[in-house]
């Protein structure tokens, strides 16, 4: 809409492409998420000249454009996951 200030408006899968991060930027995000005690989030980073920076973390955080975007199974990962912490919960 005109005026939008947003830059992640919906606008279709045609103008997202994945992109590899560095270790630098995919260690502050995991760091980000543990700080806020969380085990999942979507975290938003911007890169720039002046350094990296953290803009929010999100959790919930919607995933599902992600997984279709980058052909990972995020949501399979996330059952896994629970699967296992589930298993160590009840064994002990």
């Amino acid at each position: 809409n005109e005026g939008d200030f947003r830059s992640n408006r919906r606008s279709g899968f045609e103008n997202i492409e994945p992109t590899k991060c560095s270790d630098e930027v995919s260690d502050i995000a995991i760091k980000s998420v543990e700080c806020m005690g969380l085990e999942f989030g979507g975290v938003d980073i911007l890169v720039g000249k002046g350094g990296i920076y953290v803009l929010e973390v999100n959790c919930p955080c919607q995933f599902s454009e992600p997984q279709i975007c980058t052909g990972t199974d995020i949501a399979g990962n996330i059952v896994d996951f629970l699967r296992k912490k589930s298993e160590l919960i009840l064994k002990n």
